[in-house]
């Protein structure tokens, strides 16, 4: 399994979890890993931050997902094309030639369903209904 610290915990990397073989295979010959380097302090420092709130305010995460279901509502019923969120990111397919997208997070193929950009807005469980 995999799993990203950045849109999870707010950090930067991720992980791998797993039998030791199967880790040490991926470190070794995925292309990801193959001139990758341990996260920077700062950044573990952070995830480990995350995780400690999470443990003393378990109901985030769920409020999280909330506010992102929400804000998915909203974009579709504003005429935006969003896919319904299972965690707290929103892919919102970017308008053709949208000098409003420029500068705001994107991601393409194969991280989005669409051939085009998406926007990921990440909504927290600080955000409010407005």
């Amino acid at each position: 399994m995999t799993v990203t610290l950045s849109k999870s915990l707010g950090s930067q990397g991720g992980a791998v979890l797993g039998p030791a073989r199967v880790i040490e295979h991926l470190v070794n010959t995925a292309r990801t890993f193959i001139f990758d380097t341990g996260l920077a302090p700062a950044a573990a420092g952070a995830a480990l931050a995350a995780l400690r709130l999470l443990r003393r305010e378990p109901g985030r995460a769920a409020r999280a997902g909330e506010v992102a279901r929400e804000l998915h509502s909203r974009l579709t019923a504003a005429g935006l094309e969003a896919v319904r969120p299972d965690a707290a990111v929103v892919s919102v397919r970017a308008p053709p030639r949208s000098r409003r997208c420029a500068g705001r997070p994107t991601a393409g193929r194969p991280a989005c369903p669409w051939a085009a950009s998406v926007l990921l807005p990440c909504p927290t469980a600080s955000h409010g209904s407005d």
